[in-house]
C-alpha cells in the first residue's frame, strides 16, 4: 500500500491529534497519522522547495518517505508525477499542500481509474474540529474525512451517462457497496443485451431500478439523483419493451437498438421478429420436424423450424397478413443483416441499413396488428390468465 500526500508551507512546531475512524493518532503531519494507522511504509510527498525545507526533520528521521520537489509554476508536472505516483492500493491525503497540488493530485485520481494497474483506495481530508484554535501555537484535534465519496460521484455519473448513451458499461473503480451493486447489474444488462439474452436483460433492468430505489434513500448522494432519474427513466423504457407476443417483444427491442445506433443487433433482433412472427402465426405441423443425415425424422428445434417456416413462406402466405409485403420485407431484411455482419461496411452503408431498419419497424408495426389467427389470440389470451 501505497500514501500520497501533498506538502504546503505549514511548520511543525506540535504534535496534533488525529482522528481516522474510532482511532486518535498524536502526530506531527496529517500524512504520518494516516501512515501508522494504515501500517503504510511507502510513502511519496508532492511539494515545493520551501515544502521539503519545513519537514526537514521529519524526512531525516524517516528515510524511507520519498520528497518529490515540483515548483507551484509546473502544473503539468504535478500532475503528471501524481499520475505516475499513483499505483495499486493508493491512499491520498490531501490535507495540505501549495494552492492547487491537492487540486491536482485529486485530478489526477479521477484520471488513474481508467488504468486497470492503478487504483486509489481513498482519499483523506483533516478537518480541524475546534476552528477558533491557532495550529501554530496549540494543540489542535483533527478528525479525517473521506472523499473517496465524490470521486465515487464522478465515476457513477460517467457510467451512467455512458450507458444511457450506447448500453455500454466503463470499467470503473468504485467503493461505495451501493454502487458496486448498481455497476454490476449495468454491467451485466449490456452483457446480456449484446448476447440477445433479452430475458437476462430484462431481469437485470429490473433489479436496477431496485438498486436505484436503494441508493436514492441515501440523503448523501443527493448530487447524483438528477442522474439516477435519468437511469431510472431509461430503465423503464427497457422493461417497457417486453411483449407476450416474442414477435412484438423482439421488434420493440430492434427500435429501441436502431435508436441508439447499435446497428447489427438491431436489424438480428428484426429479423428474429419476423420468423417468430412466422412460427406464432402458421398453423401447420410441417415444420414440425425434419429428416436428419441419418435419415430418422427427429423434432425440429425452434431454430429449425422458423428455417424451414421462412423456406415456404408462399405455402403459409394464408396466414399472414399482406403476405407478399412481408415476403419481400423478411428476405430484404435477411440480406441487409447478412451485409452489416461483414466487416466491409461502411459509414455510408450503415447510415442505409438503419434507415431501411427503420422503415421495416414501421411497416411491421401495422402487419402485426392485423394479426389473422382469431383462435390464436384466443388461445394466447387464455394462456396468459392461468
Amino acid at each position: 500500500m501505497r500514501l500520497i500526500a501533498t506538502i504546503g508551507a505549514s511548520g511543525i512546531e506540535l504534535s496534533h491529534n488525529y482522528k481516522v475512524n474510532n482511532k486518535v493518532i498524536s502526530a506531527q503531519t496529517s500524512f504520518l497519522a494516516l501512515a501508522e494507522y494504515f501500517g503504510i511504509t511507502d510513502i511519496v510527498l508532492i511539494g515545493t522547495t520551501q515544502s521539503k525545507e519545513r519537514i526537514e526533520p521529519i524526512l531525516k528521521e524517516n528515510p524511507n518517505i520519498k520528497m518529490e520537489i515540483v515548483e507551484d509554476f509546473d502544473t503539468q508536472t504535478i500532475f503528471q508525477k501524481s499520475v505516475s505516483f499513483i499505483e495499486k492500493d493508493t491512499i491520498l491525503d490531501l490535507t495540505q499542500g501549495f494552492r492547487h497540488y491537492p487540486m491536482l493530485t485529486m485530478l489526477a485520481a479521477i484520471f488513474s481509474q481508467i488504468d486497470n494497474s492503478k487504483d486509489v483506495k481513498n482519499i483523506y481530508y483533516a478537518q480541524i474540529d475546534d476552528h477558533t484554535k491557532d495550529v501554530r501555537k496549540e494543540v489542535c484535534d483533527f478528525t479525517f474525512v473521506s472523499l473517496m465519496q465524490y470521486l465515487d460521484l464522478s465515476n457513477m455519473v460517467r457510467t451512467i451517462n455512458t450507458f444511457v448513451k450506447t448500453l455500454f458499461v466503463l470499467d470503473e473503480y468504485i467503493v461505495d457497496e451501493n454502487f458496486i451493486k448498481l455497476h454490476k447489474e449495468l454491467k451485466e444488462f449490456s452483457i446480456a443485451i449484446f448476447n440477445n439474452n433479452y430475458e437476462k436483460a430484462f431481469s437485470e433492468a429490473e433489479d436496477i431500478i431496485k438498486t436505484i430505489k436503494q441508493i436514492k434513500k441515501e440523503q448523501a448522494l443527493i448530487f447524483i439523483n438528477s442522474h439516477l432519474s435519468i437511469l431510472k427513466q431509461e430503465t423503464k423504457k427497457i422493461i417497457a419493451l417486453q411483449d407476450k407476443y416474442e414477435s412484438q417483444r423482439l421488434l420493440n427491442i430492434s427500435r429501441y437498438l436502431i435508436e441508439k445506433d447499435i446497428t447489427l443487433h438491431s436489424i438480428t433482433a428484426l429479423y428474429e421478429s419476423m420468423v417468430a412472427f412466422l412460427d406464432e402465426e402458421v398453423k401447420s405441423k410441417e415444420c414440425d420436424n425434419f429428416t436428419n443425415k441419418k435419415g430418422n425424422v427427429v423434432s425440429s428445434n425452434t431454430y429449425q423450424k422458423r428455417n424451414c417456416l421462412k423456406k415456404s413462406l408462399n405455402k403459409y402466405s394464408k396466414f399472414i397478413p399482406d403476405s407478399k409485403d412481408f415476403s419481400k420485407l423478411l428476405y430484404k431484411i435477411d440480406k441487409l443483416r447478412n451485409i452489416s455482419a461483414h466487416a466491409f461496411t461502411s459509414d455510408n452503408t450503415n447510415t442505409d441499413i438503419n434507415k431501411e431498419i427503420t422503415k421495416a419497424i414501421k411497416t411491421l408495426q401495422k402487419i402485426y396488428a392485423k394479426r389473422l389467427s382469431k383462435k390464436s389470440s384466443v388461445d394466447r389470451l387464455r394462456d396468459a390468465f392461468k
